[in-house]
């Protein structure tokens, strides 16, 4: 296997070669090659590169076949001329390596986070991953608005880190088996929570430069949102939910500690915990993270929200969140649901930050974690998540009734669904969930502790 890091390598290069010598022009004319261009194109490459092919057919990549001479012949198209026709024939030899190296990627599982599986992400630029499969994601994702190389490949996906902004990516894969009963039922079940109608928020301003910031320092009634957490996660377990979300800021170090130690050990009820919990943020010294435990209480991600929210209380007072991020985003990859990412609250509103997380990243799944004073911003943003076969899931809290100023008839609704891709049934693709329904509008008594709102995405 030593060697198979090496075509790793020279695979990542020939990608960066591809990328910098062709453009979306290239692409369309690519698409239209004619029968007999596409005959010799093979013909040379089944000449340059026989011991690819066997009858005619590629063939699996193995130790055997990494030889030194498959290196140098590979590397003499990285270095060699670049007209039309060369470009074409770098093309078809990477969905040939795409296909021949593909058994080497299957079920692919890491037990850190990495940037690649390439080791020379730094030199050229590019993040070679395995490419899972989404349940709802058409076959021929953005190939109707967008040509690129990324649509000639199968197996393999790549991030272009020349386009992430600045952003480092880290991508973490997790078994095929952790949605098994999603598989089981072909659907994945999501629970959205708001949590609580409490949990004021405890803050402090101050000015630097002429800038008004503000910082959270606590969180009150944190016995009664762990209290209504724990209640959650019985309501969780028997609805199955295989991913549960909740909002922005309620987080509190003590309540994930606490969470950490009940999934670790067996259920009392003999029910599993959900695969994926994404905990409500903690903001802490000037970072906002949300953490993703899975059901034994592990953490398999951290996101920090890289866009502060501009608290206005009139106009001539506002705030901008005191945040101090680093500059990563958190990749969840799993066969069947494709690519997940979390934007929280802010993050999602930035067009050029959610274009990249679309279109570079390629994300099947967005989660939005909240803590806002309203929705349709989000509703009207996410839009662009369907020609990208992206499903949204968007949840708020009620507590944000408590800020001063806030309107608590737009916070119906408290949460919503954007349904994406292959076999969507609802008339505009998102399903509202509507505080009425939970009898939490007209004064009725509440239990936040059951507040769960859910929806089945297609899977397996």
């Amino acid at each position: 296997m030593f060697s198979l890091k090496y075509m790793f390598n020279m695979f990542a290069f020939l990608i960066r070669t591809a990328l910098d010598c062709t453009d979306e022009p290239f692409f369309e004319r690519y698409s239209a090659l004619e029968p007999e261009r596409w005959e010799e194109i093979n013909k040379d490459v089944k000449k340059f590169f026989p011991t690819l092919f066997y009858n005619g057919h590629i063939v699996q990549m193995s130790d055997s076949l990494c030889s030194k001479e498959l290196l140098e012949q590979l590397r003499a198209v990285v270095m060699g001329k670049k007209e039309e026709y060369d470009k074409q024939l770098l093309v078809l030899l990477l969905t040939i390596l795409d296909s021949s190296m593909s058994k080497y990627i299957e079920n692919y599982v890491t037990k850190e986070a990495i940037k690649g599986i390439n080791s020379n992400a730094d030199q050229t630029k590019v993040q070679l991953l395995p490419r899972v499969k989404c349940s709802w994601e058409h076959s021929n994702r953005g190939s109707c608005h967008y040509n690129g190389l990324i649509n000639y490949l199968n197996f393999f996906y790549f991030i272009d880190m020349n386009k992430t902004n600045g952003y480092e990516i880290w991508n973490q894969f997790l078994s095929d088996d952790t949605f098994s009963t999603a598989r089981k039922r072909k659907a994945l079940k999501i629970g959205m929570c708001p949590l609580t109608n409490q949990g004021n928020l405890n803050w402090t301003k101050e000015t630097r430069n002429g800038i008004g910031y503000f910082s959270i320092t606590d969180i009150e009634d944190k016995e009664i949102i762990e209290e209504n957490m724990l209640k959650l996660n019985v309501e969780l377990k028997k609805h199955q939910v295989d991913i549960a979300i909740m909002p922005e800021m309620l987080g509190n170090h003590q309540i994930e500690e606490n969470f950490k130690e009940i999934f670790s050990e067996f259920p009392d009820d003999g029910c599993e915990n959900c695969p994926l919990i994404v905990f409500p943020s903690i903001w802490s010294n000037h970072h906002n993270i949300v953490t993703v435990f899975n059901e034994q209480g592990d953490i398999v991600i951290q996101q920090e929200k890289q866009h502060p929210f501009l608290y206005t209380i009139s106009k001539d007072e506002r705030y901008l969140e005191d945040i101090q991020p680093e500059k990563k985003i958190s990749l969840i990859h799993c066969d069947g649901v494709g690519r997940i990412a979390i934007l929280i609250c802010k993050d999602a509103l930035m067009i050029e930050y959610i274009q990249m997380v679309l279109n570079i990243l390629k994300v099947t799944l967005l989660i939005i974690p909240s803590f806002s004073t309203g929705n349709y911003d989000f509703q009207e943003i996410v839009q662009c998540c369907r020609s990208a076969d992206c499903c949204v899931c968007w949840i708020n809290t009620c507590s944000v009734a408590n800020l001063n100023g806030a309107n608590n008839k737009k916070l119906e609704p408290i949460g919503f669904f954007l349904r994406c891709g292959k076999k969507s049934e609802l008339p505009d693709g998102i399903f509202r969930c509507n505080r009425k329904e939970q009898s939490c509008c007209n004064g009725e008594e509440r239990d936040c502790g059951r507040c769960v709102f859910t929806f089945d995405l297609p899977f397996g």
